[in-house]
């Protein structure tokens, strides 16, 4: 199966990430893992900025697949050992890999290594949890996913994020910002994240944009504890660790 197809699903995560997570980088950004680099288009549309993407992956084959763009490169090497000076790059992306990686502490040392301090470090990563799930009507989804666009939603529960927080930290980045994501429901735009934060900590930033009908509805909702496919989206900044 081409490495397109197994990423299809985290697409649409991966564009919301992009636009609402805190990471805006320049200059020469590291794609760990790359792939075939079909998603090269939406990080360079997303950022509307002048970076050089730079990909690694050791498929020699999936790299000579991928398209041509501009101001970008591949490289085949190992991420266990990155073929780069110290602090030879501004940001990086770590995306759906994290799972493929044997060592994952060396990977994410070798990254620190080839960050210049302070450079933002996008971790997205795909993974079945148990979870607390809320489940509304596909009308009432639909208006709230509409509501969440025009507010800032809290970040994702340490339940679902700290475990991958903790692996981060523990190789010196820090400043972490997590966002969590709902997989395999076909749910509405923001409506993906709201069915994993608690309703009570998500109200007070929609109630100004939701009628009294509707907030009754959700005040009504309990959560149901659910085995499911998570999306787990991680900004970190190499070398911060307050």
């Amino acid at each position: 199966m081409p490495l397109t197809d197994l990423h299809e699903p985290i697409l649409p995560i991966l564009r919301r990430v992009l636009a609402g997570l805190p990471i805006r980088p320049s200059g020469r950004v590291l794609d760990l893992a790359c792939g075939d680099t079909a998603k090269w288009p939406l990080y360079q549309s997303a950022w509307n900025a002048d970076i050089a993407l730079i990909g690694l992956d050791w498929d020699r084959q999936a790299l000579a697949q991928g398209p041509t763009h501009a101001q970008a490169r591949s490289v085949v090497g190992a991420a266990q050992s990155l073929p780069f000076r110290p602090q030879a790059f501004d940001g990086a992306l770590c995306i759906a890999a994290m799972g493929l990686f044997v060592d994952v502490q060396q990977v994410l040392a070798e990254l620190q290594r080839v960050l210049r301090p302070g450079a933002p470090v996008l971790f997205v990563t795909a993974e079945r949890r148990w979870a607390e799930v809320l489940h509304w009507p596909p009308a009432l989804a639909t208006r709230l996913a509409a509501a969440a666009m025009h507010t800032s939603l809290p970040l994702a529960h340490a339940d679902l994020t700290g475990d991958l927080e903790m692996l981060i930290q523990r190789a010196g980045f820090g400043q972490l910002a997590s966002r969590a994501f709902l997989l395999e429901q076909q749910l509405p735009g923001a409506a993906t994240e709201l069915a994993l934060l608690p309703w009570a900590i998500v109200r007070p930033h929609l109630a100004a944009q939701l009628s009294a009908g509707d907030l009754a509805s959700c005040d009504q909702l309990e959560p149901e504890i659910e085995l499911c496919s998570v999306a787990l989206a991680c900004v970190a900044y190499s070398g911060i660790v307050a």
